[in-house]
């Protein structure tokens, strides 16, 4: 039969680092490709984020923008400079040199100093007479008289240099009110967010903060008094105070989030900053009222009252002698024996490695937490004194020796440095016609930021991160920014690259989260999950309760509504309130429509497309010059509406466009979403799903009518991390191939989107969590028992706080379905029961769980619901659990559920939503799909269905033993997908429906009987499978894997500095080009990107061939041009002293993972120009496989496999199949390491056995319990020359490894050089 005729279908199992694929024709057979099955596997690499990325570019710019800042500084003044000191900015530009290697000194000194080389003034000379550049800068502004231009400029470039913040916008008296606002946001928000009272002001927080007669212990408990508070929201509190004075903060407990390293503080240097904003979101506004809070504290700190910072940085110098001196006094009067070990030799946490003094640097850098705590400890052997006393005081305030160039300095705003620049100038420029000429170009170079909305200054067409648009290409300086710079369209520009698409309707832009708009969706949408007293909100109480409530209150609580509900008279008597998307109150609210008719007065037609736009521009520019000038320029305003209006803070972006919320109508009523929402209890899925509106079929019919290939610059545009985005990509291109292969389209396409395997990050333990609650309900539970509760104080620090004692402590220690007693002692007895029957809902959440008696789990109804009886007796105890935060609504709701499906309607949407997933980034991969294969069908299939039939078949899933399993997956979801569609009649909604309605009614049938209590979905697969079939097609051997070749980008080396003087790493890379690292040390660890294999004729006329690896930096100058790949090997050649004439390039390049067979035709794979594995897959027998996976998945109490059998039988795989590991299996086979094997306990014996996978299947193993090391297998230290590389087949593979091509160097050798 021929390709074209062939109906066929492609499942597709996406996950994060592969896809798997199967091509099967409505029989669920695999279609094949000549003798060879057609499914397989995609690996690679999974996408990395680009945070990392990011911050090294950004931290790369300021480095830049600071050296070109000093640079137009110099060029400001070096007619001055160079007239009286012409080698004065050369010896600065050489002054990190060692002395050999400086070229400007003078006789006298003889290159010893770095700053000064004249007998009038030496370093020596200057550094007596100012100890830190703040006494030359506070004599600078006091004095008027004339001083050494070197000096004047040393001052200057200082102050240009280092800067300060931009955090104030106006002047520092301005900044005070800004202060004030900050702290009214911050008790804002937690007045909102963890609802408790505040009751002082903002000036009276603020003083508190700046008072210097308190520590910050005081301080802080001064401010948490201020408070109203329970137990439970103190730890939220606390911890908000604590990063406004500096202490460690936790951000996941202020934000409830799940941020890797949350515990920071303000008062070091925040490394990852950037990408907590980002994961922040919309709540960055208060993250960042804090650390302007913290830094106005520190500020005042930091300024002791004085007006400028030389004289409040002089005075800390000081202090810092005079603790030092009072430290040696005491040393060396209490503890003579440490004082050595503290003040002489460089060590781990003492005074010289807290000193940094560089010649003495040789251990690492000890931080002032350290040195305190070695302090404290060394002081206790001392007998109570004065100085002890006031040492130990001030560590406790974190005033003891503190740094005059500490991470605290990033507290200083660059206005007062630029008030001390100002009066040097002024105290200057009467002698140096430089300054007096160039003054007002050098404040302003001293205060002009590049405004984040322009961003990089590069030309468009030299950055794909630039999005500038210039008036000329003159070069940008401080003074002719605004000349030069089109700052309107280049803002315009910044919004585009903003922008989202919707997630239905992709080519629309999205609308900011704030919009009025958007917050009446979520607002609605919210509403219409709630249910009175079990009863959904009619259309007239949600317009009241908007009207009434979220129109008037930002924060819409519980109590609000029940107030309102029962004040109007719209209930008589409330019972209870389900449906928060959190506890006991409503995580939506309209504040910015609050926010607008405040100042406006009024929302209408006449204004609301103002106001959204106002809205948007807010979200997009923090910079309130740029702000205010797009108001003024757009809408007339008065300046006090467009202040008002520059004071509000909106941040982040929906995932929906006003087109699909309020343009496209239904074709029942022509009502658009929103008006649905509106004027209907259903929400916003209920609503676009619904097909008698119609709005699916819009968003289906709204995708560009085109033919063309899907780019990858769509799939950039999809919200959704790297790793997803490079999945996307990999799918789309493997379903590109198979059609060019099959010559049309397929049938239908059933795809499987893995979810991302994200870090949890606990936010608390469960026992202490447990703690708070129990601490709040003491005397408000009926029948509340005492003795659970120390029990639970008993129990909290225990590791293995298990499922069965976290339930135990929910219940209070009763049965959920009896209220019987449970005793602590026995929890092994009782069972842990599925509210909600597994066999409707794979729900294995605690949510969905109970503890109870073992005869209690009997007693439920056909239905497996609870019965009457139980829901009747034990009701009223649920409600005091779950208005106490024992138990949440999910829970409370599951246990009250007296029927499983109210409708038939409700029977068909349950099966609907358990079969076809609905998650946001699979509707874009699926309008992708539907837009370039017209003729096809998508279908994005839930995830738990293929597991569970895996384990229904007892067909397991081993992700080590081999790549088989992807495609496995992409089978069965193929298979899935043509049950849906054949059996089920997915399409024909009356088909459809009266098969879901049958096959419910036989399900309940079987429950009722206790025949089959099965999944719902996995029964209905297995009822219309062969299952013979399915299994035999599992255990086939053809599957093509192919690994994507991988160009490797990024950081060039190691990012650890190395001085020259560490002997223990090896160090590669210099600094800077061409320094000797035996003087000025540098980088290890250099990064390839890829590899060339060139030839060249040696020394004795010989031809040779060799491999060499392409580092990422050489990679990067050879792609724009300023080196060729030729030049480097040559270059290379050179610096190992080898002879070489004739040099020619065979393979420019090679990419990691590339494939080749050996000498022996063994399949290989380079990992670098030194490392090679293995690269065949590891195939098993059923059985095997089957005791493998019970090996690696049953309890430690439960190990019955016969893991010996599993053993030999990997033996005689790596003997006969893996020659490459010969020397390994040689050592394995000798009976003193079989003995060894023998004689471990199961658990080593496990692992040993997963070692030895992985040696087979990733090429290096574990196999450490034998003695032959944990990477036993690992080829590196390969090198690759003549006779090994003409010996090599390398092999090219397309991406699904249908196409393949075979070569040998040999047959290249006729390329030309390049």
């Amino acid at each position: 039969m021929e390709k074209e005729k062939i109906k066929y279908s492609i499942g597709l199992d996406i996950g994060t680092n592969s896809v798997g694929w199967a091509v099967t024709d409505s029989e669920n057979n695999l279609l094949k490709n000549g003798r060879k099955n057609m499914w397989g596997a995609r690996i690679f690499e999974s996408g990395q984020g680009a945070e990392q990325t990011r911050i090294l570019r950004g931290t790369r710019r300021r480095t830049e923008r600071r050296k070109e800042r000093i640079n137009i500084l110099q060029s400001l003044l070096i007619d001055d400079m160079e007239r009286d000191y012409p080698n004065f900015f050369p010896m600065l530009r050489e002054s990190y040199k060692v002395a050999e290697d400086k070229n400007y000194a003078n006789n006298i000194n003889s290159k010893k100093y770095n700053l000064f080389s004249d007998t009038q003034l030496t370093d020596a000379d200057y550094y007596k007479d100012y100890p830190t550049v703040y006494h030359l800068r506070k004599e600078l502004i006091r004095n008027k008289k004339k001083y050494d231009f070197r000096l004047v400029y040393l001052a200057i470039h200082h102050i240009i240099k280092y800067r300060g913040n931009f955090l104030y916008e106006s002047d520092l008296k301005a900044s005070n009110e800004e202060i004030i606002e900050d702290i009214e946001s911050i008790i804002k928000y937690l007045e909102e967010t963890i609802l408790i009272d505040y009751t002082g002001t903002a000036e009276k927080f603020r003083d508190i903060l700046i008072d210097k007669k308190i520590g910050k212990s005081t301080k802080k408990d001064q401010i948490i008094e201020m408070f109203k508070y329970d137990k439970s929201q103190k730890s939220i509190l606390s911890a908000v105070v604590s990063a406004i004075i500096g202490y460690k903060f936790d951000l996941n407990k202020i934000f409830d989030d799940e941020i890797s390293d949350a515990s920071v503080s303000f008062s070091e240097e925040i490394e990852n900053e950037d990408i907590i904003k980002e994961k922040l979101g919309e709540n960055v506004y208060m993250y960042e009222s804090m650390q302007r809070v913290y830094n106005y504290f520190v500020l005042q700190d930091i300024l002791q009252g004085k007006k400028y910072i030389s004289d409040a940085f002089v005075i800390k110098f000081e202090k810092y002698k005079k603790d030092l001196l009072l430290l040696k006094n005491i040393y060396r009067k209490y503890l003579p024996l440490e004082y050595n070990s503290m003040f002489r030799k460089p060590d781990v946490n003492n005074y010289v490695s807290y000193d940094n003094k560089k010649e003495k640097a040789e251990t690492k850098l000890c931080t002032a937490d350290e040195l305190y705590k070695r302090i404290k400890k060394d002081l206790e052997n001392v007998e109570e004194c004065d100085e002890k006393r006031e040492i130990l005081e001030q560590i406790e305030n974190r005033e003891f020796l503190v740094k005059i160039n500490s991470t605290a300095n990033a507290s200083i705003p660059y206005q007062l440095h630029y008030q001390e620049l100002e009066e040097i100038l002024n105290n200057q420029s009467q002698y140096y016609e430089t300054i007096k000429e160039n003054k007002e170009n050098i404040l302003k170079l001293m205060k002009f930021r590049i405004p984040y909305y322009v961003g990089p200054l590069a030309k468009n067409s030299q950055s794909k991160f630039s999005w500038l648009i210039r008036k000329s290409d003159e070069k940008i300086l401080p003074w002719t920014f605004e000349d030069i710079v089109d700052i309107d369209k280049t803002a315009e520009e910044f919004i585009k690259r903003m922008t989202n698409k919707c997630t239905y309707l992709i080519n629309e832009d999205v609308i900011p989260k704030q919009s009025i708009l958007y917050s009446k969706y979520c607002v609605l949408n919210e509403l219409s999950n709630i249910r009175i007293n079990n009863q959904k909100l009619t259309p007239m109480v949600k317009k009241e309760i908007i009207e009434e409530l979220f129109k008037k209150i930002k924060s819409v609580k519980e109590k609000d509504l029940k107030n309102l509900l029962i004040d109007r008279q719209i209930y008589k008597e409330i019972n209870s309130i389900t449906g928060f998307a959190e506890e006991k109150r409503f995580m939506s609210n309209m504040a910015s429509y609050i926010d607008m008719k405040n100042i406006f007065g009024d929302i209408n037609d006449n204004n609301i497309e103002m106001i959204e736009k106002i809205i948007e521009w807010i979200t997009i520019f923090e910079d309130k010059k740029i702000l205010k000038k797009k108001i003024k320029d757009t809408y007339k305003l008065s300046d006090d509406t467009v202040k008002k209006l520059a004071k509000l803070k909106y941040t982040g972006w929906s995932r929906l466009s006003r087109k699909l919320l309020a343009e496209i109508k239904a074709k029942d009523d022509g009502k658009t979403v929103i008006e649905k929402l509106e004027s209907t209890k259903e929400n916003f899925m209920q609503i676009i799903s619904n097909n008698k509106y119609g709005f699916d079929e819009q968003i289906k019919n709204s995708i560009e009518n085109s033919k063309e290939d899907i780019t990858y610059k769509q799939i950039e545009e999809i919200p959704t991390s790297p790793a997803n985005k490079r999945s996307i990509w990999q799918a789309v291109k493997i379903v590109k191939e198979i059609t060019k292969i099959m010559k049309c389209e397929p049938e239908n396409i059933y795809i499987e989107f893995a979810r991302e395997e994200q870090k949890k990050v606990r936010k608390d333990n469960r026992a202490k969590a447990l703690l708070k609650i129990y601490d709040n309900f003491t005397n408000e539970i009926k029948n509340y028992n005492q003795n659970v509760y120390k029990e639970l104080k008993a129990k909290q620090n225990e590791k293995d706080f298990d499922e069965k004692l976290y339930l135990y402590f929910v219940q209070n220690g009763r049965c959920m379905y009896s209220g019987k007693p449970l005793n602590i002692d026995t929890l092994s007895l009782y069972e842990v029961d599925h509210i909600l029957p597994q066999c409707y809902v794979k729900d294995d959440s605690l949510s969905n769980k109970a503890l109870v008696y073992k005869e209690e789990n009997q007693r439920k109804s056909g239905s497996l619901l609870l019965n009457d009886e139980i829901i009747n007796r034990q009701e009223s105890w649920w409600k005091q659990l779950h208005d106490n935060g024992l138990i949440d609504d999910k829970k409370y709701y599951n246990l009250k559920r007296r029927k499983m499906f109210e409708t038939d309607n409700d029977k068909v949407k349950f099966i609907a939503r358990q079969l076809v997933e609905t998650r946001q980034v699979t509707k874009y991969i699926t309008n992708l799909l539907v837009n370039k294969y017209k003729n096809s069908d998508v279908f994005a299939i839930r995830a738990e269905i293929t597991h569970n039939l895996r384990e229904s078949l007892k067909v397991y899933k081993n992700r080590n033993v081999n790549d088989y399993h992807h495609a496995q997956d992409a089978y069965i979801i193929s298979l899935v997908g043509n049950v849906i569609n054949q059996k089920m009649q997915y399409k024909d909604e009356y088909k459809y429906t009266e098969y879901v309605k049958n096959y419910i009614k036989q399900k309940e049938d079987e429950n009722k009987s206790g025949k089959d209590k099965s999944w719902i979905i996995t029964g209905m697969v297995l009822n219309n499978i062969n299952k013979e079939k399915i299994k035999r097609v599992m255990y086939y051997k053809d599957c093509y894997i192919t690994h994507k070749l991988e160009e490797q980008t990024g950081e060039f080396y190691d990012q650890t500095l190395y001085s020259p003087r560490n002997k223990n790493k090896k160090i590669q890379i210099p600094i800077k080009n061409e320094k000797d690292i035996c003087k000025y040390g540098g980088y290890s660890g250099e990064k390839k990107a890829y590899f060339t294999i060139y030839s060249f004729i040696d020394a004795k006329g010989n031809k040779q061939i060799e491999l060499i690896g392409i580092p990422i930096k050489i990679s990067y100058d050879i792609k724009n041009k300023k080196i060729t790949l030729l030049d480097y090997i040559e270059s290379t050649i050179k610096k190992e002293n080898k002879e070489a004439d004739e040099i020619k390039i065979i393979k420019s390049k090679i990419l990691k993972y590339q494939e080749y067979l050996d000498e022996n035709y063994e399949p290989m794979a380079l990992l670098s120009d030194t490392e090679i594995k293995a690269n065949k897959q590891l195939i098993v027998n059923e059985k095997i496989n089957s005791m493998i996976y019970k090996m690696n998945n049953t309890k430690q109490s439960e190990k019955t496999e016969d893991v010996d059998e599993v053993y030999e039988y990997l033996l005689t795989k790596l003997q006969k199949e893996y020659k490459v590991f010969n020397s390994i299996y040689q050592k394995l086979n000798r009976q003193e390491t079989k003995n060894k094997f023998e004689e471990l306990q199961y658990i080593d014996k496990v692992k040993t056995i997963n070692g030895l996978i992985d040696l087979m299947q990733r090429g290096q193993g574990d196999l450490s319990k034998l003695g032959l090391g944990d990477r036993a297998g690992r080829m590196s230290g390969k090198s690759f020359k003549t006779e090994k590389l003409k010996v090599m087949t390398f092999i090219d593979k397309s991406i699904t490894g249908m196409y393949e091509r075979r070569y040998k160097i040999n047959g290249m050798e006729n390329c030309c050089s390049k």
